[in-house]
């Protein structure tokens, strides 16, 4: 009936106009939660490097044999069987 009366178009622009605040409310929020999601992923990888070139060096040096490896006592102080 919107149609063959003409006014589909008036109809969607106007619920459109309408709705726009609530819309552009949803695309903060979607833009704030890919930024958060940006960072942690940032923060995820510069960790993992980090980490990634720690344990290659201590590789290196067990290999080198420049580190040793030693046990831990045991929770009651006594020496590991």
């Amino acid at each position: 009936m919107l149609t063959s009366a003409g006014l589909k178009d008036t109809v969607n622009a106007q619920t459109f106009s309408v709705e726009l605040n609530a819309i552009e409310r949803i695309n903060r929020m979607i833009e704030a939660a890919e930024r958060r999601r940006n960072n942690c992923l940032r923060e995820i990888y510069r960790h993992r490097e980090t980490l990634g070139q720690t344990l290659r060096r201590a590789v290196q040096q067990l290999e080198d044999g420049q580190l040793r490896v030693t046990e831990s006592p045991s929770i009651d102080g006594t020496k590991p069987q």
